[in-house]
C-alpha cells in the first residue's frame, strides 16, 4: 500500500466547486463533509457547516450556492459557518471575559474612589457604572450565563473627615442554564465527544497512518493506541478511529467500532450486551446514560488497551 499521498481522492471540476480546499493546502479538499474543508472564495476563509458542504460544494450544485455567485472576497454568512467546537476553547474564552471584566471593574473603581476622595463632598453619593463597564459585564454574562456580582461605592464626609463605604450587590437571577451533551447524531466522519474528540473514518485506497496524522494534527503511534486490535497495512474500507487535535493519548482506552443496528436502544442495555465500562462509554461520545441511540448510528466501544 502507498504510505503516503499529496492529494485525497478527489470529485471532479463539475462535480465540486473549485474554491473548495483545505485549510493547509488549497489545492486539496476531503471528498466528504470535514472541518478541514474550507472556502477560499470568502474573506476571511472559512469552513462551511457540513449540510452545506454535503449539497452545494460537494455537488454539481455549487453553482446554486449563494456564496459561489456572490462578490469575490466577501464575508460568508454567519448562517453557513461552521461553529467552533470543543469545550476547552470555550471554557478558555470565558475566562479571558471574565478576567478582563473584573480588571477593567477594579480599574474603574479605583478612579472613582480616587475622584471622590479629593472633591471633598458633603453629601452622601452614589457612584454608577460607566457605560463601558456596563457593557464588559453584559458580555461576561452572556458569555458565560452566569451573573457577575456588581460592586457600587459611596463617599461620605463628616465632621471634616471623608469615609468610603463599598457594597457588593448580587444580580437578581435566581436560575442558570445547564449545559447538556450534544444531540448531534453519531455518524462516521463527523467529531464525536467533547473536550477529547474523535472521528471515525472509512478507509480510502491510498491512505495511511501519516496521511491521517497531519490532517487530524495527531500522530501515527497516537491513532495506533486508540484503535482496539488495529490491522497494518490498511486496508480500503477499514473503519479507524482517529483523535483530533490529540498526539499524548496517555490514559485514553481503545476503541472498538460499533453501528447500532435493530432499533433504538439506550446505553445501559448496550453496554450489558457488549460487556463494556457504561460511565466510559458515556464520556467518551458524550452521551447521557438514558440517551436513545438510534437505529444505524455509530458509536465508540472502550477496551483495555493492549500494550506491544
Amino acid at each position: 500500500m502507498q504510505a503516503e499521498r499529496e492529494k485525497t481522492p478527489q470529485l471532479s471540476p463539475e462535480q465540486s466547486c473549485p474554491f473548495l480546499g483545505m485549510k493547509n493546502d488549497s489545492a486539496t479538499f476531503l471528498a466528504y463533509p470535514s472541518k478541514w474543508n474550507t472556502c477560499y472564495r470568502v474573506e476571511p476563509v472559512s469552513t462551511p457547516v457540513f449540510s452545506h458542504q454535503r449539497n452545494f460544494c460537494l455537488q454539481a450544485s455549487h453553482h446554486d450556492c449563494p456564496v459561489f455567485k456572490g462578490e469575490l472576497g466577501e464575508r460568508m454568512p454567519e448562517a453557513l459557518v461552521l461553529p467552533v467546537s470543543g469545550m476547552a476553547k470555550r471554557k478558555r474564552r470565558i475566562f479571558a471575559v471574565i478576567v478582563g471584566s473584573v480588571l477593567i471593574l477594579l480599574l474603574v473603581i479605583a478612579i472613582i474612589l480616587n475622584d471622590r476622595l479629593f472633591t471633598g463632598a458633603a453629601n452622601l453619593v452614589e457612584t454608577p457604572l460607566s457605560e463601558e463597564l456596563t457593557q464588559s459585564i453584559a458580555m461576561a454574562n452572556q458569555a458565560t450565563s452566569t451573573p457577575v456580582k456588581i460592586f457600587s461605592t459611596t463617599i461620605t464626609a463628616t465632621d471634616g473627615l471623608i469615609s468610603q463605604t463599598a457594597t457588593l450587590t448580587a444580580p437578581s437571577e435566581t436560575s442558570l442554564p445547564t449545559i447538556s451533551p450534544t444531540s448531534v447524531p453519531l455518524a462516521l466522519e463527523t467529531p464525536i465527544g467533547d473536550e477529547i474528540q474523535f472521528i471515525i473514518h472509512r478507509v480510502v485506497e491510498g491512505e495511511s497512518l501519516v496521511l491521517y496524522a497531519n490532517w487530524f494534527e495527531t500522530s501515527s503511534d497516537a491513532i495506533r493506541a486508540v484503535n482496539y486490535e488495529l490491522s497494518i497495512p490498511l486496508w480500503a474500507g477499514t473503519l479507524i478511529v482517529i483523535p483530533i487535535d490529540q498526539s499524548d493519548v496517555t490514559g485514553l482506552p481503545a476503541f472498538e467500532v460499533y453501528e447500532v443496528l435493530g432499533g433504538d436502544i439506550v446505553p445501559s442495555d448496550l453496554a450489558e450486551q457488549l460487556s463494556m465500562d457504561l460511565e466510559a462509554f458515556c464520556r467518551y461520545n458524550n452521551i447521557e446514560p438514558d440517551h436513545a441511540l438510534h437505529d444505524g448510528e455509530w458509536v465508540l466501544i472502550p477496551r483495555e488497551r493492549i500494550e506491544p
